[in-house]
């Protein structure tokens, strides 16, 4: 295995291999960390709109009402649930 390499060149080789990989651990530990950063600060809450008017009807369905002027007389209104399974 050295014949084909020559001596030294296969030294030099294998250094640089292993510096590749090396490098290769670096940015995989630099990218799994600043990912870990990031989910962290995802985590604080964020602050609700003072003008929301929420409330709980009696099936336990929270409601969240917010004045829009944008047109009027009509209303524009989705539900979201957090309901289901994940396959």
């Amino acid at each position: 295995m050295f014949e084909i390499f020559g001596g030294c060149d296969y030294f030099y080789y294998i250094c640089t291999q292993k510096s590749i990989i090396l490098r290769m651990k670096r940015k995989f530990i630099l990218f799994s960390v600043l990912t870990a950063v990031v989910c962290m600060s995802a985590q604080t809450p964020l602050q609700q709109d003072p003008e929301v008017r929420t409330g709980k009807l009696k099936n336990g369905l929270t409601y969240y009402i917010r004045h829009n002027a944008k047109e009027p007389g009509l209303a524009d209104f989705y539900i979201a649930q957090r309901e289901g399974s994940i396959l």
